[in-house]
């Protein structure tokens, strides 16, 4: 799924995951602050995520980033 400045990131994540299969991923568009970076970090204390990161956007204006999160490769929770 990829998204470009579309809603909160833990609202897109939610989204994102009924039309992800394990192992598939959001790639969402956002500005780089200490809100989103909070909210990445919101989105990875569900288990079921295998990783969630900020990848830099090189053609980028303003303080832009990517949100990277997958999901996990299993169909199980990682971890309790």
């Amino acid at each position: 799924v990829v998204s470009r400045y579309t809603g909160s990131l833990e609202w897109l994540v939610a989204l994102s995951r009924r039309m992800l299969k394990p192992g598939g991923w959001l790639l969402a568009h956002k500005y780089d602050d200490a809100d989103e970076r909070a909210a990445l970090d919101r989105v990875t204390i569900d288990s079921t995520y295998d990783s969630a990161e900020w990848l830099p956007d090189a053609r980028a204006v303003e303080r832009r980033c990517f949100a990277y999160v997958r999901l996990a490769t299993r169909s199980e929770p990682l971890h309790d």
